[in-house]
């Protein structure tokens, strides 16, 4: 029968106070505390707060809010697949807590059975990788491994395992004999008893049978005694019946024997100086004592020892021989620089190798034949050899690594005179070996043509090659009076300054916020020309320098149609660097001296470095540079793409990961402090790390097709008036001008661009 409770009235009402009233007033004091965020990397981890025993609190993100009272409190985060994070926070005002979990490795015992411990001590592979031997427990990534024991004389245990992130799993394993039996007849001279291995075997004659095949020890011990046993060892092949007859003796012994044991048949040993045959057979009449014994196969490096004999006993050695180098069909590389650089590259067929192992007295073991041997540094190029290595030989490489680079001059016609720096140093065509790099001033000069003068840059380990077109000289055109001609003079159009005439820009606009341009007229002859020039552009975040060349093709009546170049790269903070490639087709139509109406269509290459690179951040961490790393990691400002996109401190969370800090492995310890001994997590293939596809930490790279206008007014004989409007619509972003990477501009690429200035012309 069941029970029943009754209850007085009396109790009924404060009951029922308690009830509403106690968790109210909890709640309150909950409710009353600073609201604290809690979010994990990767989001949705459980959340236990002061004790599981309150059970979930909720799941860590940023939606995650709950009021807390002031002071300590213990927070856990569980997430399947990674390991749990418990950690005190202090709750002193609003605020949020971001923890990040670790990934869980997954767990293999690999063991074998009480009941069958064949697998004991065998050697576990892990994806064709050593991992111990059993039993054994390894940690293994999540995903599908190849489980491998390999044991001598069984069969290779295989088997395919799948793991997730945190499994622990038990492999059983056992294996099977791969031995193969033969027998042996044991006969004696006298009534004997036979021991096979150390095991009684019966009186001689005596059959033994399923003896694996091998070596075999024999011992026959003559019933008389004090009579010394008889050895031999006899090699037991599988399928087949050996025999021995056992010649047994009575007296003590005066001599002993030798068995040398090795995995080379065909091996040949020699006591003492003296030949005794081949390996794996006993050599008898050895006098007790000391005996040097040396043992020799074709292929193998030879193995000396000394040993010890004593009489009426068998000494068994065992000896390994190892393989030469020349029957490996190995040889031998050494490197020797003649200067030795820092910091340079060595590769042997491709494959990378560590300047102290390459530049070592050893050198380098590598499969004989053909091989390349390359060496390299940036600023120095690289220097490549070929060399044949021969089994079983030292070969040796002797490079000479210097800045020096070569520079080739022709000309058409040829034959003319090459100054290189305003000193004679040939006739074309004409080859400079080993110059030193930096920057030269060509000069070719032919009677009859107009000089060919170009500056050339010559780098470290690269060929520079010059080509002169010579132009013939030819009646000159009427002269135009000067004023004339330097008010027609311009910067952008498709006609070129007269030589010995250059101008002057500078212009302000968006993005660059300030150019200034220097042309220079380079050649003439009839309407082609040719100008270079010198271009400066700032964004102030970021500044560029480059060359210009403009080429005149045509010019009839009141059009002119040519060519033009720019090449240029600059840097900026934070290790901020950027490349641009430009080639156009300028068509201008000329309004007398005064007004220059110029359409130029071109096509943009550019690379840009908008980020430090992973290589550099795991520098500074190399380096223990704590206090750069901790600089890096913080946002430029709101929307800082390598540092996550966000700014905590003035309340915006951030949208990505902080590329930075995870490639340092940069985090704050529970007493507040910045480490960088954590282990690096960026993952340029993830998207938290990655802008439109590309990884923030990696180049920006890409082209564009532009079109351009400018309008050019003269307003006196020395200056003109330009406005430059230009775009790439329905094209690509180009990072560098967004707000992601650079506080200056807006959070897409405006795709119209402009600027206006004014030109001094001489």
């Amino acid at each position: 029968m069941p029970t029943s409770i009754r209850v007085s009235g009396r109790l009924v009402l404060p009951l029922a106070v308690c009830a509403v009233v106690l968790p109210g007033a909890f709640a309150w004091g909950q409710a009353t505390g600073p609201r604290v965020i809690i979010d994990s990397s990767p989001p949705g981890a459980t959340v236990y707060i002061d004790g599981k025993e309150r059970g979930v609190q909720g799941y860590a993100g940023p939606d995650f809010k709950i009021r807390l009272s002031r002071g300590p409190h213990r927070v856990l985060l569980e997430m399947e697949g990674y390991k749990p994070v418990e950690q005190v926070i202090n709750v002193t005002q609003a605020q949020k807590f971001t923890f990040t979990l670790e990934r869980a490795p997954a767990r293999l015992e690999i063991k074998t059975p009480g009941t069958n411990e064949t697998a004991r001590g065998g050697e576990v592979f892990i994806d064709g990788a050593p991992a111990g031997t059993v039993p054994v427990p390894v940690e293994v990534p999540s995903g599908r491994h190849l489980v491998e024991v390999r044991k001598p004389g069984y069969r290779v245990f295989s088997e395919t395992v799948e793991l997730k992130a945190g499994d622990v799993r038990t492999l059983w394993v056992t294996l099977q004999s791969e031995i193969k039996a033969g027998s042996l007849i044991v006969a004696a001279d006298a009534a004997a008893e036979v021991f096979v291995d150390g095991q009684p075997r019966g009186q001689a004659p005596v059959l033994v049978d399923n003896l694996p095949e091998g070596d075999h020890v024999v011992e026959v011990r003559r019933l008389e005694p004090g009579s010394p046993p008889w050895r031999q060892t006899v090699r037991v092949t599988a399928g087949q019946q050996s025999r021995v007859l056992a010649q047994t003796q009575s007296g003590a012994p005066q001599t002993g024997s030798l068995l040398v044991l090795t995995a080379v048949p065909d091996a040949e040993v020699s006591v003492d100086g003296q030949p005794r045959g081949r390996a794996n057979q006993e050599i008898g009449g050895l006098k007790p004592g000391q005996h040097i014994v040396e043992v020799r196969a074709k292929g193998h490096s030879p193995v000396t020892k000394v040993i010890d004999v004593e009489a009426g006993k068998q000494r068994v050695e065992r000896i390994d021989l190892q393989q030469t180098a020349e029957s490996r069909g190995m040889g031998i590389l050494r490197v020797i620089m003649v200067n030795p650089v820092e910091g340079a590259q060595y590769f042997i067929n491709g494959r990378k190798y560590d300047e102290a192992v390459i530049l070592g007295d050893r050198g380098v073991e590598i499969p004989s034949g053909p091989a390349i041997v390359v060496v390299r540094r940036e600023g120095y190029g690289e220097v490549r050899k070929d060399v044949m290595v021969r089994p079983g030989t030292v070969e040796t490489v002797t490079i000479d690594l210097r800045n020096v680079g070569k520079l080739l001059v022709g000309s058409e016609p040829r034959g003319a005179e090459v100054l290189i720096n305003n000193a004679i140093v040939g006739r074309t065509p004409y080859t400079a070996e080993e110059l030193a790099a930096g920057s030269y001033l060509v000069e070719v000069r032919l009677p009859d043509y107009q000089p060919f003068v170009q500056q050339v840059t010559v780098r470290g380990g690269e060929q520079a090659t010059l080509h002169a077109q010579l132009v013939r000289l030819e009646a000159r055109p009427p002269t135009v009076d000067d004023a004339t001609r330097r008010r027609g003079q311009s910067s952008f159009s498709a006609v070129t300054i007269d030589p010995g005439g250059f101008t002057a820009d500078v212009g302000v606009g968006y993005p660059y916020f300030v150019n200034l341009r220097l042309t220079v007229g380079a050649a003439r002859r009839s309407m082609f020309g040719l100008d270079v020039g010198a271009e400066l552009r700032t964004t102030f975040y970021e500044t560029d320098v480059g060359v210009n060349l403009r080429a005149q093709v045509l010019k009839t009546g009141p059009i002119a149609l040519g060519g033009s170049m720019f090449i240029g790269g600059g840097g900026g903070p934070r290790g901020r660097n950027s490349f641009v490639f430009e080639v156009g087709v300028p068509l201008t139509l000329l309004a007398g001296n005064l007004v220059r109406l110029t359409v130029r269509p071109y096509l943009q290459v550019y690379s840009d470095q908008l980020c430090p690179t992973y290589e550099r951040i795991r520098e500074l961490v190399a380096k223990n540079d704590l206090a750069a790393i901790v600089t890096l990691v913080q946002p430029e400002h709101i929307g800082d793409r390598c540092t996550g996109g966000g700014d905590e401190n003035a309340g915006i969370p951030r949208r990505y990961r902080n590329a930075i800090a995870e490639a340092a492995g940069y985090y704050i310890d529970r007493m507040g402090n910045p480490r960088i001994d954590g282990m690096p997590t960026y993952d340029p293939s993830l998207i938290d790390f990655q802008e439109d596809g590309n990884p923030v930490l990696s180049r920006f790279s890409g082209a564009r097709f532009m079109l351009q206008a400018v309008v050019e007014i003269a307003i006196t004989q020395m200056t003109n008036i330009w406005l430059l409007i230009e775009g790439a619509p329905f094209q690509k972003d180009r990072q560098q001008y967004t707000d992601k990477f650079n506080r200056i501009f807006p959070h897409n690429d405006f795709p119209l661009y402009g600027r206006a200035g004014f030109t001094i012309k001489f």
